[in-house]
């Protein structure tokens, strides 16, 4: 879905930079924005949300929700969560309301995760129009974008991407995991 200017949004807030971009992309367009985090055990948890309360602060956006599930999600022999992203998206659509809303996530091309694919955003929006009547729906706006180009999207336009974290692991960088192997290669440091 395109977002129409002035829509109201609530932004899947990680404080990585794929959803730093979705603020800008956003605030750009004026929309109406809720920020939302959900604590669901990750191991950087407390790391992510100070950088998404961070990024909600700079970008205007007011205080960050935070939503948190009473018991961790366990991840598998990968350290991946089975059906994060759609849980994240539900979430996120119930933090919104009744709507007329727009929850936007930050998924990407160029994984190989299947909640990162169109056929993923595809059966999500189709999840959200049943429970909703239309009245939620789903935007990915980076979905054909490589990671390259969503950091190149946030230097052009000066996002803080400093204030932004992205190690899976810990709340400090361990250098090894593919979010702080990502930011290495496209230095973001």
């Amino acid at each position: 879905m395109e977002a129409q200017p002035g829509a109201h949004v609530v932004i899947l807030l990680s404080g990585g930079i794929d959803s730093a971009a979705l603020l800008e992309f956003y605030r750009e367009r004026g929309s109406s924005v809720r920020t939302v985090y959900v604590d669901y055990g990750q191991p950087a948890g407390k790391a992510e949300r100070r950088s998404a309360a961070a990024l909600s602060k700079h970008f205007g956006f007011g205080r960050l929700a935070t939503l948190r599930l009473g018991t961790a999600l366990p991840r598998d022999a990968h350290g991946e969560y089975f059906g994060r992203n759609l849980l994240l998206i539900l979430l996120a659509a119930a933090a919104g309301g009744t709507g007329p809303v727009i929850v936007a996530a930050g998924v990407h091309a160029g994984t190989r995760y299947f909640d990162c694919s169109e056929a993923f955003a595809e059966l999500a929006r189709r999840v959200l129009d049943g429970y909703s009547g239309g009245r939620v729906a789903l935007d990915v706006p980076f979905l054909t974008w490589s990671k390259q180009e969503i950091v190149e999207y946030c230097r052009a336009r000066k996002v803080p991407l400093e204030l932004t974290h992205s190690c899976e692991m810990a709340a400090q960088p361990c250098g090894a995991c593919p979010s702080c192997l990502d930011r290495r290669t496209l230095g973001v440091e």
